[in-house]
């Protein structure tokens, strides 16, 4: 059995301004950025034709790896959750917030507690706090564990948090994973690796993650952040664990790092582990907007454990 998921980040929907009044905080900054540059690179054109393209791939599961607004406004949070019941429902949508849906703090109700059904363990679970995470969502062979790196920073910082108690639950989960038959892919809106040009964007406590991955392993971490695709490693128990992030998904050829991108990984458990093959879908480069198939690659994972 082959279960197919798909992986896009960084939305950004455009949004518009009713009330200025907002704007009298940090707000500020991220209206500006988005009014004199942001808007002519994240343009909904381009996730109009991501979202038809979806549709025609049809896989098993998607999951969106944060900053699905912009500045944090309850008008966006309301906008969000109306894309988010077009995209799909919430048996096959997962996501995890980015440092922009926690830009500002804003009360659960009106604002990530609308999301709260595509970040929730078990139907009628609630989660609207961010030290609730991490969540755990099963779906066929693969365990999706949601992390939350979002929390409100100084002005110009984009830089994530997870927490010791947000670790120390992920320690929990995983030792309890590591008993069962799943393939494990976490997701993050933060990349847990170092960098020094995006120094004030970086995971601040990337040494007590990367340590548990280390002690645990599991298949995959998904990440966005930074709006351009990459691939990089943690080393693991019995191998090193894939560290993939996708550029933003509403990004159009504009943009000055990556046009729009969205992974579907094809992933079959084999005798010696799990084959994961991964297909690059991306914005074609033509006067319409369009996706196309950009590349394929392959991910043999060994079996850190028994199952």
């Amino acid at each position: 059995m082959t279960f197919r998921l798909a992986h896009l980040s960084d939305v950004h929907l455009p949004f518009q301004l009713t009330n200025p009044w907002l704007l009298l905080n940090k707000r500020l900054i991220g209206f500006l950025s988005w009014r004199f540059k942001r808007r002519h690179i994240h343009l909904s054109q381009v996730l109009d034709a991501l979202a038809i393209d979806l549709k025609s791939i049809k896989p098993d599961h998607t999951v969106i790896t944060g900053d699905i607004v912009n500045i944090s406004l309850p008008t966006e949070y309301r906008q969000a959750a109306l894309w988010l019941k077009e995209l799909s429902d919430t048996e096959h949508l997962s996501i995890v917030p980015g440092n922009h849906d926690a830009y500002v703090n804003v009360r659960p109700d009106r604002g990530l507690g609308l999301w709260q059904p595509y970040m929730n363990n078990e139907p009628g679970d609630t989660l609207v706090n961010i030290m609730d995470f991490p969540y755990v969502r099963y779906r066929g062979p693969i365990a999706i564990i949601g992390l939350s790196t979002a929390c409100p920073v100084p002005l110009f910082s984009a830089a994530g948090y997870l927490g010791d108690k947000q670790i120390q639950k992920l320690d929990h989960i995983l030792t309890t994973l590591n008993k069962r038959d799943h393939c494990r892919i976490i997701l993050m809106h933060h990349p847990p690796f170092a960098s020094d040009r995006h120094r004030r964007k970086q995971l601040r406590d990337i040494n007590p993650f990367t340590n548990v991955i280390s002690k645990h392993g599991v298949e995959l971490i998904l990440h966005g952040h930074l709006h351009i695709p990459s691939l990089r490693s943690i080393e693991g128990p019995d191998g090193v664990v894939a560290v993939i992030g996708v550029s933003s998904a509403s990004a159009s050829h504009h943009n000055h790092k990556s046009p729009s991108r969205y992974h579907v990984y094809s992933i079959a458990k084999q005798p010696s582990g799990w084959l994961i093959t991964t297909e690059i879908r991306e914005l074609d480069h033509t006067p319409s907007f369009h996706y196309k198939k950009a590349g394929l690659f392959d991910l043999t994972i060994p079996f850190s454990r028994d199952t």
